[in-house]
């Protein structure tokens, strides 16, 4: 019995030890497997092609987004089975069918019969004289039961309406002169946490951390040629330097041209790149994890006092 006891016990734990390898190994592989992503841009003139490939896990996961001749599609793949956007079921054509539905559209409506008034349904002349004549009697009565009011009375009531209503505007404006005085002290306060040292110190965190978290979503291989021009120059020159500071990622393999003095762009590119998802977790965890950064969202949160 207690062998039996013991089989069982150890069949229980080697179960339990497999299920949990297993939802380790899917966490490493959803942490270390990279989604690999490429693309091509395309514009000459007035002709505009795209087009953006995404795949995980030896392309057993695919999305693919084009867009050509001004219209965006998308397909989304699981072990090479399209599942969206759904195919559509092919309608039945059969001439049976478009038969029967010629019939039904040729069947006349049926009418349904006049309906006709009884005697019984006409309204009595003789009991609607004996109930108008009891309505202007009661009217008669209500009028002498309830005088006129005086005049007098109803000068004071609606100077006392007067009154009422300009107390009313009277506390809006007081309201309202408090919500935007409150307003205008929040925003005081908030301008001089987020101007101060403490806050200087988070945008540096910050700004390191999404810097090495763009450098490893940017594509690794970019390559094509790229024609760009605004009206402005100084705009022209101002995109030009952003476009210059990726150098290092694309190298000789991008050429760049620009005209300043005339308004264009042409473009025929090509990228590729991949993104690991612990890369963006251990991101988020140093930012999480930062004293200077909890300390500005606790003084945030609580506020002008």
């Amino acid at each position: 019995m207690l062998s039996v006891l013991l089989l069982i016990l150890k069949i229980i734990g080697i179960t339990i030890a497999v299920i949990l390898g297993l939802l380790l190994l899917l966490v490493l592989i959803v942490l270390f497997v990279a989604v690999k992503y490429k693309g091509i841009a395309v514009k000459q003139g007035d002709d505009i092609r795209a087009g953006f490939k995404v795949t995980w896990l030896f392309h057993i996961v695919s999305v693919k987004v084009t867009f050509e001749d001004k219209e965006l599609r998308y397909f989304v793949k699981i072990f090479g089975i399209q599942i969206m956007p759904k195919k559509e079921k092919v309608k039945d054509k059969s001439p049976d069918n478009a038969q029967n539905k010629v019939v039904e559209e040729q069947m006349p409506v049926e009418q349904k019969p006049d309906e006709q008034t009884s005697d019984e349904q006409k309204p009595d002349e003789h009991t609607s004289d004996e109930q108008s004549i009891d309505e202007k009697q009661s009217d008669e009565k209500s009028n002498d039961e309830n005088p006129p009011e005086n005049p007098d009375d109803s000068k004071k009531s609606v100077f006392r309406k007067i009154i009422d209503k300009i107390k009313n505007i009277k506390y809006t404006i007081k309201s309202i002169y408090d919500k935007i005085k409150n307003i205008l002290e929040n925003i005081k306060f908030y301008k001089r946490v987020l101007t101060s040292e403490l806050a200087h110190t988070c945008y540096a965190k910050v700004k390191k951390v999404l810097f090495k978290l763009l450098k490893h979503i940017a594509p690794r291989k970019l390559r094509g040629n790229l024609f760009i021009g605004f009206e402005d120059p100084a705009t022209t020159g101002q995109i030009l330097g952003y476009i210059c500071m990726f150098y290092p990622i694309y190298g000789n393999n991008l050429n760049v041209r620009a005209d300043f003095e005339n308004k264009v762009l042409d473009a025929d590119l090509k990228f590729k790149g991949r993104i690991r998802l612990y890369v963006l977790l251990v991101g988020a965890l140093r930012l999480w994890r930062d004293k200077n950064i909890k300390k500005l969202i606790a003084v945030l949160k609580r506020g002008r006092r």
